[in-house]
Order: structure tokens, then C-alpha cells, then sequence
């Protein structure tokens, strides 16, 4: 079991660097036991682009919802390890080329479908067949097959051996649905999913809420020996505006918010209608070039901005300073981080500089792609504003996830700000999405040799030859200038102080099968 509880996080960001005063931690029970009942509106920045797993597109929001509904062979924990979860163990055959699990035997889907190792091999073959077009298959890539050794135990066979494949097999690409619900509803069980998490699918209103209700069957146990989950039901909604989802806790009308900034949980210190939860790691803000399309294909361009960007005063205006500025993707707490090689300091006279260069001035236009959510229109406004004084004059874009995120894969735009919560399980998940290897190609690039470096990494297992490797990518990345990683922030998350236990990632997000209301 060694292999198993492989760590694959040094150490999750610290707790010191990123809170703010008056926040807790809702990880444990309260003092008194835990009850019973009750159910709770919980909210999300960004609804679903899909239920099935494999098809969501926001890998660090999509969870907040799927963790409930479904559940990975594997579970991360908050401090990055890999615990049991449909699997009860695992271990990697001879020469790493394949991994062996052995299933749990008292799992039911929540249509009442069995959970074994078929199930399994249905799920895997149908993310590695190439029927399926998603952003989560690229995580899978690794997997040449899946052979069925028992009614509960499988074997992953690998293409090569991968330092990588446990990470995907606790998110979303080993999130396990019904095969009779796969077969019997074809792509409408990404509207309607069935899984085997500890709250079962009830309804979708597009738009405002997706509701779930506790599942009776589900087969972990709580503290007081009876089965999870201890709530009756969960609605989440979709609220991208932080006003709103306050105004709405202290209403009585939520009890679960997802990331405010530190500047609004200033505001709410002492409301003893609301309670602060400091999660762990942090959201990271970044601008996205498209490297393919003018003006941004000039890469004297790319680097103008990013030596026109003050991040320092971008992190201090929307979260008081608290939080990192990491010179690409990855948390200054994850093994892969390298404080070298840095981007430019902020540097106006560069900026101009490099303007000159491109040969596109004196003055430039572009625009901005933004979505529509607290704080990130506020961020655009301000890179507005710094990029002006440099010769850049943007326009900013406004518009609704999904039309963002269409835009962008269509490679219909100049510059996308986006955002995700940091650190990923493993380095791999993240250079899926910054390089372009998968579905999710934020910076259109186009650069092979790079993403054959992420390739590389990937295929290795030792954690130092990895991180030679990732220091490489960082290198490129920073030269040419694909993105802007502007900052990683602090944020908080805002409850009903009569919620308690739940659980998080390293990156923020929840887990509620164990989140009760103290009577």
C-alpha cells in the first residue's frame, strides 16, 4: 500500500499565508453530535456545461456538484494523498505498465444497477474509445485497456508507465456512472446522470438549480454508525455575483457560498448570521493569448502586456495581498513549482518597449474576453486601465461561460481571462488544459515540442525527473509568453453557522457527504 498513499503534493498551501481573520475551518464535527435531516441550497460560481463527468469543461468548479453525485475509484484528500474509495487498494504491475484494483463489493448505482468491475471496464472503454469528444479523455490517454480479473477487481493496462494515471483515476475520469443508464438514455444521461455518490440526481432547471436527494443505499458510514449522508437533500445554485450570494445567506435562502474574496469577508467580520470557511489552496486568475490569431501571434505583443500587468497591485486591490503571484500554473506548495524562471516584473518601459518591438504601434487594440463573475470583470476593468498607459487599448467583452468558453475553443478571440482553483492533484491535470494536449486549448497553442514535454513528463514516475521537466515547460512558457498567470488568491467561503463537517481537495473544493445541520 505504499504506492497507494504515493503523495502527490509536498504540502498544501499554508493555512497562515492564505486566511483571513475571523474565518474557520468546518472539517470537524461540532462539540456536540452530529444530526440528523435537514437540507441545504448551496451555491457555485458557474453552472455545469454537463453531468457526466468526462464532459464538464470547468475542471475546478464542475466538482462542488459532482463530488455528490458521483464518486472516483480513488478520493483525494485535502493534503494531497490518494485514500480507497470504489477501489479498496491498488498497486502497479511489473515495470509500471499496468495498475491493479480491487473493488468494493457493497456499491449500488443509484438506479439500483450493481457497482463491480464491469461497470468499470464499461466506464474506462467508453472514455478511451474515442467515442467519446470530451476534456477529461485527454486524462485517460496513458490507458491501452481494461482487463476484468474478478467480479471486483480490474487491471489498467498502460501504453506506459505513467507517474500521472493515479490523479485521473480520483477525478472526474474515474467518476463511475451506471452502464444501464448509459446505454438507455445515450447523451441524455448527461442532462439526467446516475451515479453512485452519496446524494441521487432529482432535477435540473437550467438556469437557476440543480437539486439532488440523499441516497439511501449509499455505502459509507457516518460517525453515529448509520449510512451517509446525514442531510436529506442539496440544491445547488448557480450565483457568479458575490452581493448576491451574502445578501442571500443572511436571508436564510443559502447556507453554502463558494469564493468570496478576502475585501467581502472583511465586510461580514462579526455578522453572526454568516460564518467564514478558509478552504485550502487558493483560485488563480490568468489571462490567455491566442497565439494563432492576430495581434497576439506576435510574440513581442504577448510580452508588452505581460510587462504592463502590475500583479502585485491587481492581488492587493481584489484580495488585500493575501494570496501568491507564482510565475505560472502551479501553487508555490506543489512539488513542481520553480521560482525560476520568473516572468518580467511589472515594468511599464519594457512594456513600451516590446511594443516598439512587435512592430504593431504605437498604439494597439484588442479585446478581452471576460466572464460574467465576481471578481473577474472588476480584474478586466484594471488591466484596462494598466495596459491604456502602455499603448494597448482594450475593449472588455462581457459575456455568459458557456459563450465564453465557446469562443474561445472556436479560437474566436484575442485575449480570454479565465480562472481555476490551484493545486491539481498531480502537474499533469493542469498542463492538459494550459498546453493544449486535451480538449481545452485556452491559449490555442499550436507548440509541439512543448507539448510533447508535458508528454514526457507524464510518462515519467519519479517525482524529481518529473519536476526537471516541468521547470523546462515553466521556462517556455514564461519566454513565450502564452500567458499572463496573474495571481493566486485567498478567497473564502461563506455558511450558515449551523453547518458542519465538511470536507475538502487541496484545491478548495467540498465533499458534503458528511455536512450536517447542528439541531
Amino acid at each position: 500500500m505504499s504506492l497507494s498513499r504515493r503523495r502527490f503534493l509536498a504540502s498544501t498551501v499554508a493555512a497562515g499565508a492564505l486566511s483571513t481573520v475571523g474565518s474557520v475551518r468546518l472539517l470537524a464535527q461540532a462539540t456536540s453530535p452530529v444530526s440528523r435531516g435537514g437540507s441545504i441550497t448551496a451555491s457555485m460560481d458557474l453552472e455545469p456545461a454537463s453531468l457526466h463527468p468526462l464532459f464538464g469543461n470547468a475542471p475546478t468548479s464542475d466538482r462542488f456538484l459532482f463530488n455528490q453525485i458521483f464518486d472516483a475509484l480513488l478520493r483525494i484528500e485535502e493534503d494531497g494523498t490518494l485514500s480507497p474509495s470504489l477501489a479498496t487498494d491498488w498497486s502497479y504491475g511489473d515495470a509500471k505498465m499496468s495498475i491493479t484494483l480491487n473493488l468494493r463489493d457493497d456499491v449500488v448505482f443509484h438506479d439500483g444497477e450493481p457497482f463491480d468491475a464491469e461497470a468499470v471496464k464499461f466506464n474506462l472503454d467508453y472514455a478511451t474509445s474515442g467515442k467519446a469528444v470530451a476534456p477529461h479523455v485527454a486524462d485517460l490517454a496513458v490507458v491501452s485497456g481494461v482487463d476484468v480479473l474478478g467480479s471486483h477487481t480490474i487491471r489498467i493496462n498502460l501504453k506506459e508507465p505513467s507517474g500521472a494515471i493515479l490523479a485521473a483515476l480520483g477525478t472526474e475520469p474515474a467518476m463511475m456512472l451506471s452502464p444501464r443508464a448509459m446505454k438507455e438514455q445515450g447523451d441524455a444521461v448527461q442532462r439526467a446522470p446516475v451515479g453512485t455518490g452519496p446524494f441521487r440526481f432529482v432535477r435540473w432547471i437550467p438556469g437557476e438549480f440543480i437539486e439532488a436527494e440523499r441516497f439511501d443505499r449509499y455505502w459509507k458510514t457516518g460517525t453515529d454508525g448509520n449510512r451517509l449522508p446525514y442531510l436529506d437533500g442539496l440544491k445547488m445554485r448557480f450565483i457568479s455575483n458575490n452581493a448576491t450570494k451574502v445578501i442571500e445567506l443572511q436571508g436564510g435562502n443559502l447556507d453554502l457560498g463558494d469564493a468570496i474574496t478576502p475585501r467581502d469577508a472583511m465586510q461580514l467580520k462579526g455578522d453572526p448570521r454568516v460564518k467564514l470557511v478558509t478552504p485550502p489552496g487558493g483560485i488563480q486568475s490568468w489571462i490567455a493569448f491566442n497565439s494563432q490569431k492576430a495581434p497576439f501571434d506576435n510574440v513581442h505583443l504577448r510580452r508588452a502586456v505581460n510587462a504592463g500587468i502590475d500583479r502585485a497591485g491587481l492581488l492587493q486591490a481584489v484580495a488585500l495581498g493575501i494570496g501568491a503571484i507564482p510565475p505560472v500554473m502551479f501553487a508555490p506548495s506543489e512539488w513542481a513549482f520553480s521560482a525560476t524562471p520568473a516572468p518580467s516584473p511589472y515594468d511599464p518601459q519594457l512594456a513600451r518597449t516590446e511594443l516598439e518591438k512587435s512592430g504593431l504601434g504605437p498604439r494597439v487594440s484588442a479585446t478581452l474576453n471576460v466572464i460574467q463573475r465576481d471578481p473577474d470583470v472588476q480584474l478586466a476593468q484594471l488591466v484596462q486601465a494598466m495596459l491604456g498607459q502602455i499603448g494597448i487599448d482594450l475593449d472588455v467583452n462581457v459575456l455568459e461561460r458557456q459563450a465564453w468558453v465557446h469562443a474561445v475553443l472556436e479560437g474566436d478571440y484575442q485575449i480570454g481571462m479565465g480562472r481555476w482553483s490551484i493545486p491539481f492533484v498531480d502537474p499533469d491535470q493542469v498542463c492538459n488544459s494550459v498546453l493544449g494536449r486535451g480538449a481545452l486549448n485556452w491559449a490555442n497553442i499550436q507548440d509541439e515540442p512543448l507539448k510533447q514535454l508535458a508528454v514526457k513528463a507524464a510518462r515519467l514516475v519519479g517525482q524529481d525527473e518529473r519536476k526537471a521537466v516541468y521547470q523546462d515547460i515553466q521556462g517556455k512558457l514564461v519566454d513565450e509568453a502564452y500567458y499572463n498567470f496573474m495571481m493566486m488568491r485567498s478567497v473564502n467561503y461563506i455558511s450558515n453557522p449551523a453547518l458542519y463537517g465538511l470536507a475538502f481537495e487541496p484545491n478548495g473544493l467540498w465533499h458534503l457527504s458528511a455536512a450536517y445541520l447542528l439541531s
